[in-house]
């Protein structure tokens, strides 16, 4: 009789031990599996979303999962499955407006949500102005979804790079290369701080004309205002163009374009020398443009010490001791060509050192 009794006190602690330790977690649902968490869109365009009601084992459950929006003026959502049953349930997100909001998806008493970030095609943030001429500084501004990566953000216009003068996380400025009908490409976009999204077409254009050209072309050329304070800095633009210029095959009757611009500036008033540095940097690497001090009629090198420029260098920098109230010329000059892209844009820059 003991035995018999052992016995039954074996099989029953065997027949515990092979009870699935797991059985408390199958039940209800605990959580919702979405077939994704992030959605970008353009406005009128649409995705689907799949999402699955899961135990905590992970096992698959029967149930409704319904999608709605926070901010319809943004996207809407619909459910697309819904009957009783089914083991996986879809919704429509489809993108109205820029903008980012979510979605929310609830089913079995549990509520997920579905990050939603609806970009235009074309880059909405303000130009300005919208006309302007060669080189003069074009500001673009984000928006509350558009910013710029500072590292890598470029500019184009036409096709033609242009010359980024500053650029923040929320603001560019950048100076046209060439006279276009202006339409803007900016490289370097991102959606709400932080998502990179490569580069983009502006939805307005700009008008750029070239001031400057060709009242450049010969001493004296374009006035630059020379700064008076230390450390203070004004600046000049124009455009080099070669069409011909130094290429293969290029014939004397060809012309050569563009080559060369002038700028006079005044060195302020006042007993003694002063020191200048003169910079000359423009946004072409397949070409060298190099910049030269000299006398005001531009007919040779100043007879102070470093008026002369000519290097391999962007910038051009030209460090030189000026005397007052004495005007100078900076002669800019495109060295080679070699059918390099063209017309390409520059920029003068002088600062008064110590």
């Amino acid at each position: 009789m003991k035995r018999f009794v052992t016995t039954l006190a074996a099989v029953a602690l065997l027949t515990a031990c092979f009870d699935d330790p797991t059985s408390d977690l199958r039940g209800g649902p605990s959580q919702i599996r979405l077939s994704r968490s992030l959605a970008f869109l353009n406005p009128g365009t649409s995705v689907v979303v799949e999402a699955t009601l899961l135990d905590q084992q992970g096992n698959v459950l029967p149930g409704v999962v319904s999608f709605s929006t926070a901010d319809a003026s943004v996207a809407t959502a619909a459910d697309v499955d819904t009957l009783e049953g089914l083991t996986e349930t879809s919704g429509e997100i489809t993108g109205v407006a820029a903008g980012a909001t979510y979605v929310r998806v609830t089913g079995g008493g549990l509520t997920d949500s579905i990050f939603v970030v609806v970009v235009p095609t074309a880059f909405n943030g303000t130009i300005s102005p919208a006309t302007a001429t060669v080189g003069q500084a074009i500001t673009v501004s984000g928006t509350s979804l558009f910013g710029f990566n500072p590292d890598s953000v470029t500019v184009t216009v036409d096709g033609l790079p242009a010359v980024v003068v500053s650029a923040t996380t929320s603001q560019v400025v950048f100076a046209p290369p060439t006279a276009s009908g202006g339409v803007v490409n900016i490289n370097g976009l991102t959606v709400l701080g932080n998502i990179y999204i490569g580069s983009m077409d502006a939805a307005t254009t700009i008008t750029v004309t070239e001031a400057n050209e060709p009242a450049n072309d010969g001493p004296p050329g374009a006035t630059i205002t020379a700064p008076s304070a230390v450390n203070a800095s004004s600046e000049g633009y124009g455009v080099l163009d070669a069409p011909c210029g130094w290429a293969a095959g290029c014939g004397a009757d060809q012309g050569v374009g563009d080559l060369d611009d002038f700028f006079s500036f005044t060195t302020p008033a006042g007993t003694d020398s002063m020191n200048f540095e003169v910079e000359v940097y423009w946004n072409n690497d397949h070409i060298d443009i190099d910049g030269f001090v000299l006398n005001a009629s531009g007919g040779g090198y100043c007879a102070l010490d470093g008026c002369a420029g000519a290097s391999a260098s962007d910038p051009e920098v030209m460090e030189v001791r000026l005397a007052p109230g004495t005007t100078y010329t900076v002669l800019v000059e495109l060295w080679d060509n070699a059918g390099e892209l063209m017309p390409t844009a520059y920029r003068v820059k002088i600062t008064r050192r110590s």
